[in-house]
Formats: C-alpha cells, sequence, structure tokens
C-alpha cells in the first residue's frame, strides 16, 4: 500500500479557503496560518514568496464561493499576511538576544 503524499501547498489553499469561507476573524485566521507556514519553512525568499502565493490563491477561492462583502474579506486577509513576518522577525529577534 502507497502512503498518500499531502502536497503542503495545496494544502495551505484549501485552509486559506476555509479561513476565508468559515471564519468572521478572517485577519486573525489568515495572520495565524501564514504564521504557521512560515514557521514550518525555511525564511528564504523562495519559501516566503510559496506561501504568500498559496495564502492568496486559497483566499481567491474561499471569497469565490460565496462571501458577501469581497473587498473586506480580502482585504483583512491581506492584513493578516502581512501581519505575519511582523511576527516572525520578531520571535527571531527575542531568541537571537536569549
Amino acid at each position: 500500500m502507497k502512503p498518500s503524499t499531502i502536497n503542503p501547498d495545496e494544502m495551505l489553499k484549501s485552509m486559506a479557503a476555509q479561513a476565508v469561507k468559515q471564519h468572521e476573524q478572517v485577519r486573525t485566521s489568515i495572520r495565524d496560518l501564514t504564521l504557521k507556514a512560515l514557521q514550518m519553512r525555511d525564511l528564504s525568499l523562495e519559501q516566503i514568496n510559496s506561501v504568500v502565493r498559496n495564502i492568496i490563491a486559497g483566499g481567491n477561492i474561499g471569497v469565490g464561493e460565496g462571501r458577501t462583502d469581497t473587498q473586506k474579506t480580502l482585504s483583512d486577509a491581506l492584513a493578516g499576511m502581512d501581519d505575519a513576518p511582523l511576527n516572525v522577525v520578531e520571535a527571531n529577534k527575542v531568541a537571537l538576544q536569549n
């Protein structure tokens, strides 16, 4: 029996779509999802770009599936993605100081 392989990019898109579709706190949900995805990868520019692209793709899927206020939802999602790298940088700064 061949073990199933899960594509982390597809999983990230799916989770972002669900966050946009199901949560009232889109900014917080997307921030937390982006933060976790960044923490699980190398912080190279390529990996950061991959996370951002997949979150945006998932957000677009979620918005396309019935949200009424598309502009606010996408604005909140982008703000959440913007918050996450700052949290990563702050955490790394604290870790380096200790």
